[in-house]
């Protein structure tokens, strides 16, 4: 039994359609499932679960001291976790200054957390950086991993909005944009 050239190309488009769908949904299954669920407001509803608590975390600031997300209990909370060497991380740096200028006078928390390694990523290079680009939000330095375990980041950079009852309103684990910050920001003002 033979097919004709116009049967054989849909059954190929087939088997491709579905093998893109078994290797997405795959990857879900097999390689997402210890990550936290990614909620934002371009695809879902806010998260509104009670568990959804943001969980607390040391770092130190510039200077060297201590600094815990609870320090800023009862308001909201843009959580960044980035690198200088970053490419994706470079690229949304300005519309988070750009954010942290237009919201900080109301209230709005900004923890630009650098993930420093001491090898890679040290305080100076971060810090170097930050001088370079004129930034300038609170960064905070990460050099035991408290948040980046806290929060399950195993990819960067990593932005959490977290409102001023302390759970996360969105979640996102890749670079976004400033309609996306501005959004988010915005969600957890109310």
């Amino acid at each position: 039994m033979f097919m004709d050239k116009g049967t054989k190309i849909i059954i190929v488009i087939a088997v491709c359609a579905l093998l893109l769908m078994l290797s997405t949904f795959g990857y879900d299954i097999f390689f997402k499932k210890d990550k936290p669920q990614v909620q934002s407001l371009l695809s879902s509803s806010l998260v509104q679960d009670k568990n959804n608590s943001a969980p607390d975390f040391t770092v130190q600031d510039a200077d060297g001291n201590n600094v815990s997300l609870s320090d800023f209990k009862g308001k909201p909370v843009v959580l960044n976790i980035w690198v200088s060497w970053c490419p994706f991380c470079k690229a949304e740096m300005p519309d988070y200054e750009n954010m942290y200028r237009e919201y900080k006078a109301k209230g709005v928390i900004f923890m630009m957390i650098n993930q420093t390694d001491g090898k890679k990523e040290t305080t100076s290079t971060a810090k170097k950086f930050l001088k370079e680009n004129n930034y300038t939000f609170t960064a905070f330095f990460d050099t035991k991993y408290a948040a980046s375990e806290a929060f399950g980041v195993s990819t960067i950079p990593d932005s959490f909005f977290i409102n001023k009852d302390g759970k996360i309103v969105s979640e996102f684990h890749n670079s976004i944009d400033a309609s996306t910050i501005k959004k988010n920001i915005e969600a957890i003002l109310k």
